[in-house]
């Protein structure tokens, strides 16, 4: 059996579809993560400091700052059980990280995580 298509016989409807904004797979991980951790953070008690860790080749290491890339990377950066400034490099499929809540020092400010984004268009 053999078909055949002619363009000049052939009559396509056009429909106007709507833009969908289709958020990305980095986009749903970034919120998903801030929305966490902010939730979190503003949950806590006056006398309660929230520690975010990821585990290193090492070790763990305990986070300041998250930055997110246009891709899945993220950097993790923050200090290893060593106070050793440290910076981790992973995919977002593999980076796991621990929240933990504590008891504050009396002496100890209260730090929030950070969070950097790649530009939007």
């Amino acid at each position: 059996m053999r078909v055949s298509f002619n363009a000049k016989e052939s009559s396509v409807a056009h429909f106007d579809m709507p833009q969908i904004k289709m958020r990305s797979m980095s986009e749903s991980y970034t919120d998903s993560v801030v929305e966490k951790i902010r939730g979190i953070e503003e949950n806590l008690k006056p006398d309660e400091v929230l520690n975010v860790y990821c585990e290193t080749a090492d070790g763990r290491m305990r986070v300041g700052s998250l930055q997110f890339t246009s891709s899945m990377v993220v950097l993790a950066h923050g200090v290893d059980d060593h106070n050793v400034p440290t910076c981790l490099i992973s995919s977002s499929s593999a980076l796991q990280l621990t929240c933990k809540i504590t008891k504050s020092e009396s002496n100890t400010k209260k730090a929030t995580i950070g969070f950097s984004f790649p530009p939007t268009d």
